[in-house]
C-alpha cells in the first residue's frame, strides 16, 4: 500500500510507554539459589542524517554476568561478572569475529560490520555450555525531517517544546520501531518517554509523529528511529509489563520474560539500525 496519506501520531503509531531501565545483573536473585548466565549486547548501524556520518563498526560491547543466589553476599549493585567466556559474532554474509575480553565479563568487537538486512548470530561459550541467538538487522528508516511547536496551558501537555518527526515506512507489514529522544545528548528516560511501535496502521506511508518528550528553550533536540526485529518488540512488551508491575524485570520466573538466547540464558541480543536527526530550539 503506497499513497501520500499523512497519519497523525495516533493513526501512524500504536505505541506503548514504559521505563528504559538497564537490568542490573546483581539484582537478579533467584530464590532457588540457581545461578543463570546473563548475556547482553547489541550490534547497531547508526547514521546521523544531518552530518551524514555513519558508524557501522562499533565497537560493539557484550557483557557476560551471572545472576546471584537469593542469599548471596554479593554487594548490591555490584555486577557478578563472568570471566573467561568466548564470545563470537558472525553473519550470513560470511563475516566472523571472536571478540576480545578487555575486562572481566566485558567483550569488544573490532572488525565486524553492522549491515541492514544481514542476519547475525551470537555464540557464547562459558562453563562448558554454549548459548546462541540469531537476529536480523531490519531495514534502515531515516528521520526525514523534524519540526517543533511550543505548547503552553494546554490540557494533557506540560509547558514546553514538542518535536514532530517525519519519516516514511517501507511497504510491507511487519516493521517495528523504537523512538528515542535526547536533550543536549541526554536521553529522556522517564516511564512516559519509552516509545515503541509497529507499522500496522502506517504501512508504506508517510508518518508524522509528535514525540512525547518535553524540551526547554535553547536545547538541542535529537530524535532517533530505531528499527528492531519483531521478537525484540515482543521482548520489550514483556519487559514493560514487568516494569509496570513495579518489580525487577527478573523478579518473576525468568521463563516469563522473552529472550532470543537459548539454553536457559537470560538477557537479549539486540540488532538495530538507527537514524538520528537534530534541531536547535529557539
Amino acid at each position: 500500500m503506497k499513497n501520500n496519506l499523512i497519519y497523525s501520531c495516533i493513526l501512524a503509531f500504536t505505541f506503548l510507554i514504559s521505563c528504559e531501565e538497564k537490568v542490573d545483573p546483581s539484582e537478579l536473585k533467584l530464590k532457588d539459589g540457581t545461578e543463570r548466565i546473563v548475556i547482553e549486547g547489541n550490534i547497531e548501524y547508526f547514521k546521523d542524517e544531518d552530518s551524514q556520518t555513519v558508524n557501522d563498526s562499533g565497537p560493539f560491547i557484550f557483557q557476560i554476568t551471572k545472576t546471584t543466589p537469593y542469599f548471596s553476599n554479593t554487594q548490591p549493585n555490584q555486577p557478578n561478572y563472568l570471566s573467561g567466556a568466548m564470545v563470537e559474532l558472525s553473519d550470513n554474509a560470511g563475516q566472523y569475529e571472536k571478540l576480545t575480553e578487555f575486562a572481566p565479563g566485558l567483550h569488544s568487537s573490532s572488525t565486524i560490520k553492522a549491515i541492514p538486512g544481514n542476519i547475525y548470530t551470537l555464540k557464547v561459550s562459558a562453563e562448558n555450555k554454549t548459548y546462541t541467538a540469531t537476529a536480523k538487522m531490519e531495514v534502515y528508516v531515516p528521520v526525514n525531517s523534524l519540526s517543533y511547536e511550543y505548547k503552553q496551558n494546554e490540557t494533557f501537555f506540560d509547558d514546553g517544546y514538542y518535536v514532530t518527526l517525519s519519516a516514511y515506512d517501507p511497504p510491507g507489514i511487519g516493521n517495528h520501531y523504537r523512538v528515542k529522544g535526547y536533550a543536549n545528548n541526554s536521553l529522556f528516560n522517564k516511564p512516559e518517554d519509552y516509545v515503541f511501535s509497529d507499522d500496522l496502521l502506517a504501512d508504506g506511508n508517510q508518518i508524522v509523529f509528535e514525540c512525547p518528550f518535553v524540551y526547554k528553550a535553547n536545547e538541542m533536540a535529537s530524535i532517533e528511529i530505531v528499527s528492531i526485529p519483531e521478537k525484540e518488540n515482543d521482548y520489550l512488551e514483556t519487559l514493560i509489563q514487568q516494569l509496570d508491575a513495579g518489580s525487577s524485570p527478573f523478579s518473576v520466573p525468568p521463563a516469563n520474560l522473552i529472550t532470543n538466547l537459548n539454553n536457559g540464558a537470560l538477557g537479549y541480543f539486540g540488532v538495530h539500525s538507527i537514524s538520528r536527526r537534530s534541531l536547535l530550539l529557539p
